[in-house]
């Protein structure tokens, strides 16, 4: 940084040395307020971290420079009042060499050529937080284009070898962009929206103002991929846009990322009805969040600003208390939640607004005291159980409830400090004993807001009690625990379509956690309890029904692992699974729903060391692989995994001809090597390249090889922070041996770690009732 000039006068400044990369005004004259011009000129260098301004891996052929300045890198870039409250309009050229293009937030105003380069100006930007700033340097990427009903042209950046596989973002963002407009009565001030691939971005998607980018492989989506991508895929683009109507407003970041994350969904389900996508926001946001907000080493979802953590409690416990706001206000509001919000947006658009802005904003809309029911959830951290009983005299039923504060170990003495404030309903069926006459009953039992709540239902004796469950759809935040009766009346009726499937996910993640946290009790055998309470799910279609059960399961087999009972669980694990497996159709798209998650079963399957998935595997192993694309990497894991070494390293050399998506999933299936030398070979070759070294580590996590990740971290360096911390809790809460452990408690001060040790003293003492 050079020649610092304040209203053109020559400006000494001080650099300071910490992180802000930041220059302190050196005068003894104080600056009085007033309109003053700051020029500086500068230089920087570009870096390959996806910080700042960076280049793409050197390996890449694809060459191009991109952006990515969140939380706080565009200060690595240019000098910045680099923070989200300050905003401002930016004024963009970019000087080239002739043979590249570039884009940015704004259209293109002007290129002048200059012998061998081409300085393009753009248009001024909207106001806009340093953080949104965007542009990508490229020349081998060309537009495939649609418009919105807005007419904002959507351009999606391609190689010629992908254009043919842009159809599907492209229709979902004009889908997502037009609803978005339309609930929220508002337009966004662009001409056009470009989206920009960066191969192996870490951080999936960045919703920069006209100029989104995001990892490679989730924007291009052939016509044949499976279901469980193209959801991905269709969420993390309705992320970003959604992005465009909240992203420069809030001052708080759980607000930012919360309602990204909640609308994500809203837009996909409006764009694809028939995927019931909001099934899978219990399993994926809801359960998700509670998962680790059932720690004490966790945090409110408002965090100020400077100590703003980007991990599952800002964003999916910020998504799920924003779609509990929702569902409040649509159930007791005469106004539609998203009326309301549009309204607000309208009124603070380039403005910096705060939480208790909003909720006041809300309130007065709405006519429900959102500040009151809602302060609690969002400033204070934990959420509650409530655990019901239910009992009958002649015409009536007697519900009594109790909150208290959701653990991972349940103790008898357990006592809240503070009741939550939230609406308790849900449906119940009657049959008429004398007439078979079925009704379903809306449970609406008002506000409970106290430790304890009575309430009594008149029925009439002619009603037989067929089942309830409270908190339909799991649209609330809080987990139910029932008395032995309603529990196993619920069972039972686990595979009635009267049951969506949001309440099914939700009460196979319930039943499971409560077993693990000492709330379910069982004096007998496990798997009896097991087979009783989820038997009926047995043959379920839902694929949001099977991806909670197999999320749920693999805490279930991970507790276990290591003591005598395992082998009775896993044998019971496989005949649940059996009727399910057989309808996988491993040569194409099979008849069945829940095919369209054959991955995830048939990986879970090898992982549990299946017999018939593994024969399976070695049966279509081949290379090139003979099977559909889809099952490439399954069915390379299970011949690696329980194979010899002759297949590693034939699969490996095979490996190192191939390039992009082919590639990576080989890799997929190469990281499923038991042996610890393949391994350290996989992660000594790709020392290079830190979003695929990320990867790898991901799959040993998921295949149990938790030593070696250790060590790995060990040597290179543990990178604690954002959503690294899930992956370190998913490392550690797996140590069961005293030495890993012992590494870990020597670093029980982060949080990730903290939580994970406590979830290992928890699952000591749920193993030790199976001994």
């Amino acid at each position: 940084m050079r020649d610092v000039k304040l209203n053109h006068e020559p400006t000494v400044v001080r650099p300071l040395e910490d992180e802000l990369f930041g220059v302190r005004y050196s005068s003894k004259t104080s600056i009085k307020p007033g309109k003053y011009v700051l020029s500086i000129k500068y230089s920087g260098e570009m870096n390959d971290d996806y910080l700042g301004l960076f280049l793409s891996e050197p390996s890449n052929s694809k060459r191009y420079v991109a952006s990515h300045f969140e939380p706080k890198s565009a200060r690595k870039a240019f000098p910045c009042f680099d923070e989200p409250i300050f905003k401002s309009i930016f004024n963009i050229q970019v000087r080239i060499p002739s043979d590249y293009s570039v884009i940015s937030n704004s259209p293109v105003k002007d290129i002048i050529a200059d012998k061998d380069k081409k300085t393009f100006i753009f248009e001024p930007t909207i106001m806009l937080s340093s953080y949104l700033v965007a542009l990508a340097v490229f020349k081998d990427y060309i537009p495939l284009t649609i418009t919105a009903d807005s007419n904002i042209t959507i351009n999606l950046y391609s190689t010629k070898s992908n254009s043919k596989n842009t159809k599907f973002t492209l229709e979902m963002a004009k889908s997502c962009l037009d609803y978005f407009s339309e609930i929220f009565n508002l337009h966004l001030p662009l001409e056009k929206l470009d989206f920009f691939p960066i191969d192996g971005f870490a951080s999936e998607g960045m919703e920069n103002m006209g100029l989104i980018t995001m990892e490679t492989t989730a924007l291009f989506i052939p016509d044949s991929e499976i279901l469980s991508k193209k959801q991905y895929s269709a969420l993390l683009t309705s992320h970003e846009l959604v992005h465009h109507w909240f992203g420069n407003l809030w001052d708080d970041l759980w607000l930012n990322e919360g309602f990204a994350e909640y609308m994500q969904y809203v837009g996909v389900d409006h764009a694809e009805p028939s995927w019931d996508i909001m099934s899978y926001f219990v399993t994926m946001e809801h359960e998700l969040a509670m998962y680790f907000d059932a720690s004490i080493h966790t945090h409110p979802i408002s965090y100020d600003s400077h100590n703003s953590l980007f991990d599952d409690i800002t964003y999916n416990k910020g998504a799920s208390i924003l779609r509990m706001m929702a569902e409040m206000t649509s159930s007791y509001s005469p106004k539609s939640f998203y009326t309301i919000l549009g309204e607000y947006l309208s009124e603070n658009i380039y403005q910096t607004t705060t939480t208790k802005s909003l909720l006041n904003s809300l309130s007065l809309s709405s006519g429900i005291d959102l500040i009151d029911l809602m302060w609690d959830w969002i400033y204070r951290p934990g959420f509650p159980i409530v655990s019901v009983n239910l009992s009958r005299t002649e015409d009536y039923l007697h519900f009594r409830f109790q909150q208290n504060r959701y653990s991972l170990w349940y103790n008898l003495n357990e006592q809240i400090e503070k009741p939550w404030k939230f609406y308790l309903n849900g449906v119940m069926k009657l049959t008429n004993t004398v007439t078979n006459q079925v009704e379903f009953k809306n449970l609406d039992f008002g506000l409970f807001s106290e430790n304890a709540l009575e309430k009594s239902i008149e029925i009439g004796k002619d009603w037989k009690f067929e089942y309830y469950i409270l908190n339909k759809d799991r649209a609330y935040f809080y987990k139910i625990l029932y008395d032995q009766q309603s529990l196993v009346s619920l069972a039972q009726n686990m595979k009635s379509s009267e049951l969506s499937a949001a309440d099914k996910a939700g009460y196979v993640s319930d039943v499971v956690t409560l077993i693990l946290t000492n709330r379910i009790k069982f004096d007998g055998d496990l798997t009896t309890l097991l087979e009783q309470l989820l038997g009926n799910l047995k043959w379920a279609t839902s694929p949001a029904v099977w991806i909670s059960f197999i999320t749920s399961m693999r805490k279930l087999e991970r507790a276990l692992r290591g003591i005598d009972y395992y082998q009775k669980f896993l044998k019971w694990l496989m005949e649940f699974m059996e009727p399910t497996m057989s309808t996988i159709n491993w040569s194409g798209v099979g008849p069945t729903e829940v095919d369209s998650i054959k991955v995830d079963l048939i990986d879970w399957s090898i992982l549990l060391g299946d017999s018939g998935s593994i024969a399976k595997c070695k049966m279509l192993f081949d290379l090139p692989p003979k099977v559909d694309r889809t099952l490439v990497s399954s069915v390379i894991k299970g011949a690696v995994r329980y194979g010899d070494q002759e297949i590693f390293n034939n699969t490996w050399d095979y490996m190192l001809t191939l390039s992009d998506e082919p590639k990576l999933q080989v890799i997929f299936g190469l990281a499923a090597t038991v042996d610890i030398d393949n391994q350290n070979r996989l992660l000594n070759h790709f020392s290079y390249d830190k979003y695929m070294i990320n990867e790898i580590l991901q799959q040993f996590i998921t295949f149990g090889h938790v030593g070696v990740v250790w060590d790995y971290w060990e040597n290179v360096g543990f990178g604690f922070g954002a959503r690294f911390e899930t992956m370190l809790e998913t490392c550690v809460v797996q140590f069961h041996t005293p030495e890993l452990l012992e590494k870990a408690y020597e670093l029980k001060d982060v949080n990730g770690i903290a939580r994970a040790l406590e979830r290992n003293e928890a699952e000591l003492l749920f193993r030790e009732r199976l001994k």
